[in-house]
């Protein structure tokens, strides 16, 4: 099996257990923590180079829960930021010599297409968690044109606006006056409890690609309590506290259909790259390495219609 079907999945495992083992630190202080949540971190970045955001992303998640930050709060990611950045430099030399020298002008962009590409990646992202059909191993290329396509500012457009929106309601505590109903205590308990996890997506900015002090860090439970009520009414109101049950359990056997069936496409080699010919017909790259596959296996004549549609072959 392709090592590179597995590398996003443990990356993104190690990626988001850092950024937890390390937010359990900052309350706690303890050491131990800071130990493990270093090394998952390097973990996640030995593992795929994109993940070396998390300490900018933690910059973000601690400026949004104290409000400014201190010293005591940064210079325990100075280390991370280091070696993030060493592995993004790394990366980029890589990408620089055999990618890009490869794709010609097709993987070439200006600021501005870096920029709509971002916010692209969120949208697509963000959809496909919300609703996650039409997998593929390899999506179609988008091609960015910020003067052919108007509606392709569209998606940076949108992400910035809601960026905006959300900071001003947080200077105004109108996101803790909503979730809680209170003041200080509820915006504690709306930074230890809903504050969103920032997304590393500098790759969309890499040439090789297609957030005055809370009084405290924690919250009493009468505040937590009232923060889960508004947060889910049909699942704690009194009487029914089958409901939220139900529906996660419902959620979960969903979502676990799903996923069995989204597996069977990784079953081998072979698979993987019919399945994703079937939909995605235009990636060349999945026809390169089908082709290999094939020829590997002893059937060069199957193999040489997809070696035909490759790059290299048009050029002949």
């Amino acid at each position: 099996m392709d090592f590179r079907a597995g590398e996003t999945t443990l990356s993104t495992s190690s990626n988001l257990a850092a950024a937890l083992v390390y937010l359990r630190f900052d309350d706690r202080r303890r050491w131990s923590d800071y130990a493990m949540a270093a090394g998952l971190f390097v973990a996640a970045v030995l593992t795929k180079s994109v993940t070396a955001t998390l300490p900018a992303a933690l910059l973000v998640v601690l400026t949004w829960r104290h409000d400014r930050l201190q010293w005591r709060r940064v210079w325990p990611l100075l280390p991370w930021l280091a070696a993030g950045g060493a592995a993004g430099l790394f990366t980029a030399a890589v990408e620089r010599t055999y990618v890009i020298a490869g794709g010609g002008s097709d993987f070439a962009l200006d600021l501005v297409q870096r920029c709509l590409l971002a916010g692209r990646v969120i949208c697509f992202y963000v959809g496909k968690l919300v609703w996650p059909a039409d997998l593929m191993f390899i999506y179609p290329r988008w091609h960015i044109d910020a003067f052919a396509a108007s509606w392709q500012w569209l998606p940076a457009l949108g992400v910035a606006a809601l960026l905006g929106v959300l900071w001003w309601c947080r200077r105004r505590g109108v996101l803790a006056r909503a979730v809680s109903g209170r003041g200080a205590g509820g915006r504690a308990a709306l930074h230890r409890h809903a504050v969103p996890r920032p997304l590393a997506l500098s790759r969309s900015f890499r040439s090789a690609s297609p957030m005055s002090p809370t009084t405290s860090n924690t919250s009493p439970p009468q505040v937590r309590w009232r923060w889960r009520r508004r947060a889910w009414p049909g699942c704690w109101r009194a009487g029914r506290p089958w409901a939220g049950r139900a529906f996660a359990g419902l959620l979960l056997a969903g979502l676990g259909a799903l996923t069995w069936r989204q597996c069977g496409m990784y079953r081998d080699v072979e698979t993987l790259y019919r399945t994703t010919l079937a939909r995605n017909p235009g990636s060349w790259l999945a026809e390169y390495n089908l082709g290999t596959t094939l020829r590997a296996a002893g059937r060069a004549p199957e193999a040489i219609p997809h070696f035909e549609q490759t790059p290299a072959a048009e050029t002949r």
